[in-house]
């Protein structure tokens, strides 16, 4: 067991953590390769075992306590022992003196115990990689010595405290992350004034206070997510000032005031999550149709006004995949332009004041799987275009004021699971052709005005009695309500002009 460990230890260091930006001079090499022979004396087999090789895993995996000896081997410009490792104890003090050290990945290695305020010696630095462990206690203020900094991930951890001051001198800093921790206090305003920051990540912490003004200004900022934290105030003008804003997540905080009309104008935008505010005012003109944009939440807020049409006039083909709009005060006509978002896969604009009738271009979004439509003050019929959405899997029309048939070419949807037209006006029978939907298992056209003959057989039987509740002049077997032919024929043929039948014999 022992020669394995040594000569793979001895390779893990040799091949991971000498590369020298400039020669060496052999005395160094010398005396670095006494220190690898005392750390193979001090390697305990009891406390430093090796796992056998696995072919799903990149290497093999070390377990046992991270050696202090590491600090001895002064020419080390790069050390890597996360991600497939897992470590005893904490971050050892005494790579504190490997001062020619400018990457250090300590990531994924079940470190615990606080970070040592001697790795703010280690004035080369670079890249400080300490993500995913257990660390814990404050973020030593002796961070803000490394000036040469680009990239900081102290995230998921259990870091407490502040974000210390110190960290304004990291006037190099490219990236900051620190999500997923128990950090607390106000986002510190000179984060704004760092000149490259271009990614900041602080979610899911507890921070409180404003988001800072000035955040953007540097014309670097392309990431931001400040998620689940507790700020409040509004959302600062400046994000995207440069056009460089890709990603920008503020969902559930206690945010307020409108979405500035800036970000209307921000070609650069992929995903944008701004759900589970306190968000008033409109949407501004073209947000939901900006030309790189795939996931737009605005979910849970207090928005108000209509959903505007497209205002570009030419046109061009969007990536929007997800739009979520629920349970807002909007209010207003479903746009027509509604098709221009031809990527679409998931519309949800339930919970609001949308009224008017659903648009025929609906049918022109041959991609989407979820519409959700429930909960507002929709009128008139049901666009028999609904059909052409075939890749659907799930429709919720209810709570609205619906009116007119069931179109037959809902049953066109040849994947659809989910139907729920629940609580509207809709009149004539349930068509046969939804009734043989061998995909639909869910399905509620309670509370309606339906008439007609409820089958026995097809999908449709095999559905709750609750699902035709409400719609009295509904009769079959299912429902306990015999059908009176000698008294209502008329009821139970076909009505002209329609595509669906209610005659006994059509099912």
């Amino acid at each position: 067991m022992m020669p394995l460990l040594f000569l793979l230890l001895l390779l893990l260091l040799l091949l991971l953590t000498f590369s020298l930006s400039s020669p060496t001079s052999s005395n160094s090499l010398q005396g670095d390769a006494l220190i690898l022979a005392s750390l193979k004396q001090g390697i305990d087999s009891s406390n430093l075992v090796l796992d056998s090789w696995n072919t799903s895993k990149p290497s093999s995996c070390a377990r046992g306590p991270n050696p202090k000896e590491l600090g001895n081997l002064t020419s080390l410009k790069q050390l890597y022992l996360g991600y497939f490792n897992s470590f005893d104890g904490g971050i050892p003090a005494e790579l504190g003196r490997l001062a020619n050290l400018v990457h250090l990945d300590l990531s994924s290695c079940s470190l615990d115990g606080e970070i040592p305020w001697q790795i703010g010696s280690l004035l080369s630095l670079d890249t400080l990689f300490l993500h995913t462990n257990q660390l814990s206690g404050p973020i030593p203020p002796e961070l803000g010595n490394l000036t040469r900094l680009v990239m900081l991930d102290l995230s998921n951890n259990a870091l407490t405290g502040e974000i210390p001051a110190q960290l304004a001198a990291l006037t190099e800093l490219r990236l900051l992350n620190l999500f997923m921790n128990r950090l607390h206090g106000s986002v510190p305003g000179f984060i704004s004034e760092l000149p490259n920051l271009d990614t900041l990540q602080l979610f899911t912490n507890n921070f409180t206070g404003s988001v800072p003004l000035r955040l953007g200004v540097n014309g670097q900022l392309q990431v931001l997510d400040l998620s689940s934290n507790k700020l409040t105030g509004t959302i600062p003008d400046s994000l995207c000032s440069s056009n460089q804003l890709k990603v920008l997540i503020l969902l559930k905080n206690f945010l307020f005031g409108p979405i500035p009309e800036s970000l209307g104008n921000c070609s650069s935008l992929i995903r944008v999550r701004l759900g589970q505010n306190y968000l008033n005012g409109t949407i501004p003109s073209g947000f939901l149709y900006l030309p790189q944009l795939n996931l737009l939440e605005l979910q849970n807020n207090y928005l108000t006004g209509p959903l505007l049409e497209n205002p570009s006039t030419s046109r061009h083909p969007t990536k929007l995949a997800q739009l979520n709009l629920s349970n807002n005060l909007l209010s207003g006509p479903i746009p027509v332009s509604i098709s221009d978002l031809s990527s679409l896969e998931t519309l949800l604009l339930g919970g609001n004041r949308l009224g008017g009738a659903i648009p025929n271009s609906i049918g022109l979004l041959g991609q989407v799987v979820k519409i959700d439509f429930s909960g507002n003050e929709l009128s008139g019929p049901i666009p028999p275009e609904i059909g052409h959405c075939v890749h659907l899997t799930f429709l919720d029309l209810s709570q609205n004021n619906l009116s007119g048939p069931i179109p037959a070419e809902i049953a066109e949807i040849g994947i659809l699971n989910y139907l729920n037209l629940s609580r509207n006006h809709l009149t004539q029978c349930i068509p046969r052709s939804i009734g043989g939907m061998r995909s639909l298992t869910v399905a509620d056209f309670s509370f309606n005005d339906l008439s007609g003959w409820l089958p026995s057989t097809g999908q449709l039987a095999y559905l709750n009695a609750s699902a035709f509740a409400g719609n009295p002049q509904l009769c079959g077997p299912a429902l306990n309500s015999p059908c009176n032919y000698s008294t209502g024929p008329a009821r139970l043929r076909r009505v002209p002009g329609s595509s669906s039948s209610c005659s006994r014999s059509a099912y």
